[in-house]
């Protein structure tokens, strides 16, 4: 049920008052952000998507419908814009760990212009290289190349988030990639 209040602001803010809508901003502001907060495990994308929220909310507000909860119509919209921010983000993220992994297979290809290396020469220095990876990131490599779970199941098992995750997967890829080059050359000059 709404408040006598609310449904004048709602009213004013239909007719194209903003101070009215700031003041139903004001009302539930700590509400929204926090069910962002539970939807959202990206803490840079709270205020964002929050401020987002209201903003549809405000261009939106013609269809809402006064026999209905308020709040229950803005979860509609924050589940609506969480999603579609966290299905941006994962498919940004996808797209920079595929670029990454390009680019090592690219510098190593480079690397040999004659084919002097063979593939299980290749294997050979990645295991040795793997060998010398702290026992955490060995982990999750294993999880992510052997089982093949996404960062986001490694982040849960792991009690981190999948951003640190996405992180930790790019530095271990690059120090791979370092470590390969590094023996690759060693090996030239033997």
């Amino acid at each position: 049920m709404l408040t006598m209040e609310l449904k004048q602001l709602i009213k004013e803010s239909r007719s194209g008052n903003k101070e009215a809508f700031c003041l139903i901003i004001r009302m539930f502001h700590p509400k929204v952000r926090h069910y962002v907060a539970m939807q959202c495990y990206y803490e840079d994308f709270i205020d964002d998507i929050t401020q987002e929220v209201f903003m549809q909310a405000y261009m939106s507000l013609h269809n809402y419908d006064a026999s209905r909860p308020f709040e229950g119509w803005l979860k509609g919209i924050i589940r609506n814009i969480t999603n579609t921010h966290l299905r941006k983000h994962i498919t940004e993220s996808k797209l920079r760990q595929d670029a990454v992994s390009n680019m090592i297979r690219e510098k190593l290809s480079a690397e040999e212009p004659h084919g002097e290396h063979t593939a299980d020469e290749r294997i050979h220095a990645l295991k040795e290289c793997m060998q010398g990876l702290p026992e955490k990131f060995k982990e999750i490599i294993h999880m992510r190349y052997t089982l093949e779970m996404t960062a986001i199941e490694i982040a849960e098992r792991l009690k981190k988030t999948a951003d640190a995750i996405r992180m930790g997967l790019m530095r271990i890829r690059e120090s791979l990639e370092e470590c390969i080059l590094k023996k690759r050359k060693k090996e030239k000059i033997v």
